[in-house]
């Protein structure tokens, strides 16, 4: 909040430009451990500024009466997106391994 009221949008930008450098820094680390973790430590840095920004967005973009469905949306996309990568991520890897997808650990 204190960042976005302060500088604008232009927070939202700089956590999005954030988030790829985060992104493609995970996707080329290979094997190093300290590499992930700072890629990710990248990611929950900049992840603030745009899951902050959702409200003032709404609240400058859409009119009074959207903007409970804009939010809800949002908010709703952001689970279905973490939901739907441990589904299909497993699809894309390449290696040799069998990777099992089924749920057995959870029960």
């Amino acid at each position: 909040g204190y960042m976005l009221d302060n500088y604008g949008l232009r927070m939202c930008a700089i956590g999005s430009v954030g988030q790829a450098i985060s992104t493609w820094w995970w996707y080329f680390s290979f094997e190093s451990y300290g590499s992930v973790l700072a890629s990710r430590f990248l990611a929950s840095l900049s992840g603030v500024f745009i899951a902050c920004s959702l409200l003032p967005i709404t609240m400058l973009w859409f009119p009074e009466k959207e903007r409970a469905l804009a939010v809800a949306a949002g908010t709703m996309i952001s689970t279905i997106g973490a939901g739907a990568a441990l589904v299909v991520g497993p699809y894309f890897y390449t290696g040799d391994q069998v990777i099992d997808i089924s749920l057995k650990s959870c029960s």
